[in-house]
This record gives C-alpha cells, sequence and structure tokens, in this order.
C-alpha cells in the first residue's frame, strides 16, 4: 500500500494548485485538530504519518527478536 499511495501523495501535492491544497480536507476524523487543509493532510501523510508506521514496524522487529530496521 505504501509503494502504490506515497507516488500519487507526492503527484497530488507536486500537481495541487495552492487554492486546492489550502481547502479544507474535509475529513470528519481530523475535524478539530491542527490539520485543516488539503496540503496540512498531504503533507503530514508524507512525512509524520510514514514515519510513524515505520518506527512501529522497527519496534514489532526488535520486540520478535529482530535487529531494526535502520
Amino acid at each position: 500500500m505504501i509503494v502504490a499511495a506515497h507516488p500519487k501523495l507526492c503527484q497530488a501535492a507536486q500537481q495541487g494548485s495552492a487554492e486546492s491544497l489550502a481547502e479544507p480536507h474535509g475529513l470528519e476524523l481530523l475535524s478539530g485538530t491542527a490539520i485543516q487543509t488539503r496540503g496540512q493532510i498531504l503533507a503530514h501523510l508524507l512525512t509524520t504519518h510514514l514515519s510513524f508506521h515505520v518506527a512501529q514496524l522497527s519496534g514489532w522487529r526488535r520486540a520478535a527478536g529482530h535487529g531494526p530496521l535502520f
């Protein structure tokens, strides 16, 4: 999923107009959070969100007796 989604998110970030990226994202899950616009959700998905899940995977690997991912 990450391999397929990441390039699409990069493309959306590069090709989105300033006006489009400034529009509200409309995701109920994130209402009331600091993430309010399409641009902010793209930035979050391309940085913080992915990093969090990579850290989770690395932690689970270590718990199972394997080495860290990095």
